[in-house]
């Protein structure tokens, strides 16, 4: 019996990216096995990013422009505009291995399971290193044959690097597409919604190249690091909206509410270091009332209130994680 091959559209968001983003399409045309469609969308560029576009064109590209809305209004457009049953994600400063697309039909053409998410690992780049997502996270996942993870909200919510996503159209129509109240973390909170929805494919292939370039003030993944207060407002905001979803078991809701003491404890410390000691104060209040054990919402709590910064670095102590930028 002939199984139908799963349609990819690609949905590629850029700003101010003439320097990269030849290089970026290139990757996508040069698959080993083909897109159907490729979407890039300018988000009112003032290089000549949307000039470099045109002259994609005759090579199937679909060029998008918008004014200046951000980056989840961009991939939104991008995502409005496809026709396949799957889209897949690269941003404009990535490049990805010629098999990205042939790793990801065959894992999906050889699984039964009703999956909607495909995750591969990637290459994380910059001039002074080059290291494998999946070992920054910890992840075990082997290459060669995709894993089934049946509950994958606690990977999703450690994040997910976007341009190694490939996800059901319908998936992203249920959850609506990206949050356009967010300008940061606006893909933790996209993919752990889809985390909810069923179970997700993981293969420990490398099919990505993304680039880390400590100086670019332009790129999304350093503002996080750059703008504290504004990126702890963001993360209390994520956790809001995943408290709101419809159905959360009891499981999912134990990780949210611990997430959301977590991300108010870091308001709360951002707070007290910009001088703003009574915000700081009920901002810790909320954190313990809002963790799923009072007892250790409350003790996570007092330290800090105890003990002022060096409480905050106390309890917020955890793990060297991966920065993006140094």
């Amino acid at each position: 019996m002939q199984i139908n091959r799963a349609t990819v559209s690609v949905v590629i968001p850029t700003w101010n990216r003439a320097h990269c983003i030849s290089d970026c399409i290139n990757s996508v045309l040069n698959q080993t096995v083909s897109a159907d469609e490729i979407i890039v969308v300018d988000d009112g560029s003032t290089d000549n990013t949307w000039e470099i576009l045109l002259k994609f064109e005759k090579k199937g590209i679909i060029p998008i422009w918008q004014r200046n809305s951000g980056v989840s209004v961009a991939r939104n457009a991008g995502i409005l505009r496809a026709k396949s049953g799957w889209v897949a994600f690269l941003d404009s400063d990535d490049c990805w291995l010629p098999d990205r697309l042939e790793v990801f039909h065959r894992d999906i053409e050889s699984c039964s399971e009703d999956v909607g998410v495909h995750i591969s690992n990637a290459l994380i780049c910059d001039s002074m290193y080059r290291l494998e997502a999946f070992k920054i996270r910890d992840y075990k996942f082997p290459q060669g044959i995709a894993t089934k993870v049946p509950d994958p909200c606690e990977l999703a919510i450690t994040g997910v690097f976007t341009p190694t996503a490939v996800v059901k159209a319908d998936w992203i129509e249920r959850v609506g597409g990206f949050n356009t109240k967010m300008t940061i973390f606006e893909d933790l909170l996209f993919f752990t919604q889809l985390s909810l929805l069923g179970p997700w494919l993981m293969v420990g292939d490398i099919v990505v190249e993304i680039v880390r370039l400590n100086r670019d003030v332009d790129a999304l993944s350093n503002q996080a690091i750059t703008q504290a207060a504004y990126s702890a407002q963001q993360m209390v905001y994520l956790c809001e909206e995943l408290l709101k979803s419809e159905n959360l078991s009891r499981h999912h809701q134990i990780i949210f509410a611990n997430r959301y003491s977590g991300a108010l404890l870091h308001l709360a410390k951002v707070q007290v270091s910009n001088g703003h000691v009574k915000e700081s104060r009920r901002t810790l209040l909320k954190a313990a009332m809002s963790h799923s054990n009072r007892c250790i919402g409350l003790i996570k709590s007092v330290i800090p209130l105890v003990f002022g910064v060096q409480g905050f670095n106390f309890i917020l102590q955890k793990k060297e994680s991966f920065r993006r930028i140094n």
